[in-house]
């Protein structure tokens, strides 16, 4: 198995453990800056999207509602204001 691999499964693992990453990384005798640098690598890795920060905002274009989704990087999903929280979530999660 790879280190990412090894490292997606700790990741995994922590997200549903419910613990604080400290706690996690006393528990599975891991480097707690080793554990912080995947976790920030893992948040921004993939489609180029930063999973860190996210800026929801209502505005009017041409006279439509929608929801504007801003993220860290600078890039941002403009969604109909009626679109289901639930939808906006599996696209952008």
């Amino acid at each position: 198995m790879s280190k990412s691999n090894e490292f997606d499964q700790h990741y995994q693992s922590w997200k549903s453990s419910g613990l604080s990453k400290a706690g996690y990384c006393k528990q599975e005798n891991l480097v707690y800056t080793w554990f912080m640098y995947h976790c920030k690598r893992i948040e921004t890795r993939g489609d180029g999207f930063s999973q860190i920060k996210i800026i929801t905002k209502s505005a009017s274009i041409l006279g439509a509602s929608v929801i504007e989704h801003h993220f860290a990087d600078g890039s941002y999903f403009v969604f109909p204001a009626n679109c289901s929280a639930k939808f906006i979530r599996l696209l952008i999660d």
